[in-house]
């Protein structure tokens, strides 16, 4: 399995606003973040790469890593949406992908570059 830091570099990275939209931000490597208050989320769960290489190949272009609060995260593992998005947005979803949901949900509109400490409002040393 590739480390957290390659697939920085290989995914788009976003955050959650305040609004409630996914906006892509600029993160190069796990450094860049506060390990005690975030952790990165892979909307494609790594399950599913490690488990089911096929599928994972047909929905590669769908994955992208969102930057949390910890207990959102686990909370998101667990069935519930975050700031009025539904969970399938934030956790990929069989039913969503099989009905063409995903294809359909570029989002490209709604994603402006930001970087993560103008986002979070902080220098903080991990």
């Amino acid at each position: 399995m590739p480390s957290m830091n390659e697939d920085i570099e290989r995914y788009p990275v976003f955050m959650v606003n305040s609004n409630g939209k996914l906006k892509q931000i600029r993160i190069e490597s796990t450094d860049d973040y506060n390990h005690y208050e975030f952790e990165l989320h892979h909307f494609i769960p790594k399950s599913i790469r490690k488990n089911n290489p096929e599928l994972y190949e047909r929905i590669v272009h769908l994955q992208k890593l969102i930057l949390l609060p910890k207990d959102v995260h686990h909370s998101i593992h667990a069935g519930k949406g975050y700031r009025g998005l539904d969970n399938w947005e934030l956790l990929f979803n069989r039913k969503q992908w099989r009905s063409g949901v995903y294809e359909n949900r570029t989002g490209n509109d709604a994603i402006s570059s930001l970087s993560v400490k103008a986002a979070w409002g902080h220098n903080q040393d991990k």
